[in-house]
């Protein structure tokens, strides 16, 4: 049983040490309170508390999207001339590029960071120098086994995800009560606490430049995230951690949108009854049975 979850232990002990690494460079004068703050959040999540213990492809997806996340902001927040953190971009491409090994998902990402590129005049000096494209071109080559594998296996994956577990093309046909339990199991699995702390997004301006940046990648990260599953899950059913990107990046911003206030307890309120109920489902009772949800 260990060895068998031992893969998500390590990633999860990854994760926090990123989640350090963010709060050390938005909270630098008390770092432990902020890096305490999201990572209680991130537990109490239910949907992230068992991203930390079942070992589905997400636990590798959240800490590399971490990394790479946190490197573009790194990059952006440079100087706008010279070629300050120009390894942070380089670092970036690679830990996006292991991350699209694990998930198609972590494609957001790297579109997230190319919008903030393209819709910020400030960085557009940056698309004058060869390092975006060739970080880019990093990322792409990195994907060689899963291009490969596609191309002699008429393109199994892509087919399978697009069309084939759907039971026809996503865009085929509207369904409304798609789209509602989608919202609604994402609204109430990350935590509806979580989502609410968006209503507190005005707090970002009161920070330093490094989170204000971190901000503003996050908001293309997550808009590409929700805008594409969103359009998706009009038309077919969905899971409802596909977006998990999107809400990861309230979990790095927790320090600063949820804080220490009634938010953050009754986040945690919440993700203790789930963790409970999740354990016991798992190990002693399957509770989800008594609903009619059956492991397949």
């Amino acid at each position: 049983i260990l060895g068998a979850r031992m893969s998500a232990l390590i990633s999860f002990a990854g994760t926090s040490y990123m989640l350090w690494l963010f709060a050390r460079r938005m909270r630098p004068a008390a770092p432990l309170r902020a890096f305490l703050v999201a990572e209680i959040v991130l537990l109490a999540s239910p949907t992230f508390f068992a991203w930390t213990t079942i070992v589905y492809f997400d636990h590798l997806l959240i800490l590399l999207c971490l990394a790479a996340i946190y490197n573009y902001a790194r990059y952006l927040d440079a100087p706008q001339h010279g070629d300050a953190n120009i390894s942070a971009l380089y670092w970036a491409a690679f830990y996006l590029g292991l991350a699209a090994l694990t998930k198609y998902s972590a494609l957001f990402v790297g579109l997230g960071f190319a919008l903030a590129i393209l819709l910020t005049p400030a960085y557009w000096s940056r698309l004058q120098r060869p390092h975006l494209y060739l970080a880019a071109l990093l990322a792409v080559v990195m994907q060689a086994p899963t291009l490969i594998w596609n191309m002699q296996n008429d393109f199994a994956s892509f087919s399978f995800h697009l069309y084939d577990r759907h039971s026809g093309p996503w865009w085929q046909s509207y369904a409304a009560h798609h789209f509602i339990r989608y919202f609604l199991y994402t609204f109430i699995l990350f935590s509806p606490f979580l989502a609410l702390s968006l209503f507190r997004v005005r707090l970002i301006r009161t920070e330093n430049q490094f989170t204000r940046t971190l901000a503003w990648l996050l908001l293309f990260v997550g808009g590409t995230t929700m805008a594409f599953l969103l359009s998706m899950v009009m038309t077919v059913s969905s899971h409802w951690y596909w977006t998990d990107l999107a809400y990861l990046g309230l979990i790095v911003l927790a320090p600063v949108l949820i804080g220490t206030g009634w938010l953050l307890w009754a986040h945690i309120s919440l993700g203790l009854v789930a963790a409970i109920l999740v354990t016991i489902n798992y190990s002693i009772l399957p509770l989800a049975a008594l609903f009619g949800v059956h492991d397949v």
